[in-house]
């Protein structure tokens, strides 16, 4: 019993040693990388690092038709420490480029394309930048504006909004905006084919009473809206359901013919508002059948069609759906 409790000992004792010793090697191992580390950025570095821009004085009297670079890459050189904290930082300030600094000519109406080599940004970024960094080169060597002239143009706004009601209301009539249009300032190319400006997407939950509210519209890179917000108004009402009796009439049919349904009449109902319930009546609904869709149909029935309802009904419904019909010939 002794024996192995004084083997279990100098086990322990040799594999602790060991571990020690290995445990001391990675101690040093990672005390000289650190240093070789600082040591190395000590030193001068020449690397890519990618600055976001910002393009400004674009000329007002033009519109840009083209896709600018968002970012320039920029070969710099500086010590390890210097670019190690532009790395590590968050995304930096974007660099500014004053686009109308660098062509007299740009406003003219003849010049509808410029190139800017960004060997002449050079200076300027320099000064942008902090003092440790040295910029050697810019990527892309060429920046390209392409101009069009402006044109104006006013057009509607159309709503982009989700809407969700409250218990028995319903939206009463048209969403309307104030103003009603926007002008537009554009390229003719793009303003050709526009027909209205959206608002921005937002979403009006549990809706019981009229909205009036600002909201923002949809903004185009390549457009000037001469409002970024407008009013909204939304209307909105309790409704409740009514039902009527109303006549099936036909329609389309030739004079030699007479087109007799049965039954005669449908029950229609539908949602007003609590300010129509007693305006609306039965002679303000027009059911009807159409004698051409007899040859489109299978059997002796036609269907109910909806031909007049008065503004602001809504979840119109007539039961029975379709009739059945008899014709017969004048005399």
């Amino acid at each position: 019993m002794n024996l192995q409790v004084l083997k279990r000992f100098f086990s322990y004792k040799f594999y602790s040693k060991a571990n020690q010793k290995i445990l001391t090697y990675i101690v040093f191992v990672a005390i000289a990388s650190i240093f070789w580390f600082l040591n190395k950025l000590g030193s001068e570095f020449t690397t890519i690092i990618d600055f976001p821009v910002e393009y400004v004085n674009l000329p007002e009297n033009k519109a840009l038709v083209n896709e600018l670079p968002q970012s320039l890459h920029l070969s710099v050189n500086s010590f390890g420490f210097d670019i190690l904290r532009y790395k590590l930082s968050p995304e930096p300030y974007p660099l500014v480029i004053d686009v109308a600094s660098f062509s007299k000519n740009i406003k003219s109406q003849r010049v509808r394309d410029f190139k800017l080599p960004t060997r002449y940004l050079k200076e300027s970024i320099n000064k942008q930048l902090a003092s440790e960094l040295n910029v050697l080169e810019i990527m892309p060597d060429t920046l390209v504006f392409q101009f069009s002239q402006t044109v104006d143009k006013r057009v509607p706004i159309k709503p982009n909004f989700k809407l969700t009601f409250a218990n028995q209301c319903l939206i009463d009539g048209e969403i309307q905006f104030i103003p009603k249009t926007v002008v537009v300032t554009g390229p003719s190319s793009i303003l050709d084919t526009l027909q209205f400006i959206y608002t921005e997407a937002q979403e009006f939950d549990n809706l019981d009473k009229p909205l009036e509210q600002s909201v923002d519209l949809q903004e185009d890179s390549k457009l000037k809206l001469n409002k970024k917000t407008v009013v909204v108004v939304i209307p909105v009402a309790k409704f409740t359901e009514v039902s009527f009796d109303v006549p099936v009439i036909a329609v389309n049919v030739p004079d030699s013919l007479r087109l007799i349904t049965f039954p005669g009449i449908t029950k229609l109902s539908c949602l007003v508002s609590f300010n129509q319930y007693n305006l609306v009546q039965p002679g303000d609904f027009l059911v009807q059948v159409d004698y051409l869709e007899i040859d489109n149909q299978i059997g002796a029935k036609l269907p109910l069609e909806l031909g007049l309802a008065p503004t602001g009904a809504k979840n119109i419904v007539f039961t029975p759906q379709s009739v059945e019909y008899i014709l017969e010939r004048n005399q």
